[in-house]
């Protein structure tokens, strides 16, 4: 099956490195160009379905780039991971104020719960769950609009990568990422930042 990948359009703060996880922000002016442009973009490649994350930048780039055919499945696990207390900064102010959190996220990712936020180990559980049961649908093809790390997660799943490999792809605002999957997950990476 064709499985496409789409990141929503830029959020507001986004464009200032901001750390956007939880936090339900819309997007932006140029965001919202993005999801228009990637619009062109999905129609030429014919989703059968679309699975959306519920937060609202993900929403609004459905809307706007699918128009509402077909329907986005909106499905909680493809939400972004909670960076807790992290969630708005930079990473120049999380290193600033958290050094020691950001060494532990380095010595060992897969293990880290980011402070008042999320585990990376629930993180990747949940993206699992959510990447089989679509692996496992029979429509295509069929387009996620979902979020950056919720994308690397699961060209990572596709590819056999364990967590670790998770920041190896840059996934930019807007654009897609073309998944040939079989039932299993297992699959074959066709293109990024397409």
């Amino acid at each position: 099956m064709r499985l496409i990948l789409a990141r929503h359009g830029e959020a507001e703060g986004q464009a200032e490195g901001r750390y956007l996880g939880a936090g339900d922000r819309p997007l932006s002016a140029k965001g919202r160009a993005q999801a228009e442009a990637l619009g062109g973009r999905l129609a030429s490649m014919a989703p059968a379905a679309c699975w959306c994350s519920p937060l609202l930048r993900a929403r609004e780039t459905a809307s706007l780039a699918l128009g509402g055919q077909p329907s986005p499945r909106l499905d909680s696990r493809l939400r972004e991971v909670d960076f807790g207390h992290w969630e708005g900064l930079t990473f120049d102010e999380i290193a600033a104020r958290d050094p020691g959190g950001v060494r532990r996220w380095a010595e060992d990712a897969l293990a880290f719960v980011f402070p008042g936020g999320e585990a990376n180990r629930a993180f990747w559980d949940r993206v699992a769950g959510v990447y089989r049961e679509i692996c496992g649908r029979t429509e295509g093809p069929l387009v996620v609009v979902c979020h950056g790390g919720v994308i690397r997660l699961m060209i990572c799943m596709a590819l056999g990568l364990d967590f670790h490999y998770y920041l190896s792809f840059a996934v930019d605002p807007g654009r897609v990422a073309l998944l040939d999957v079989d039932g299993t997950g297992r699959g074959v990476l066709r293109g990024l930042n397409l």
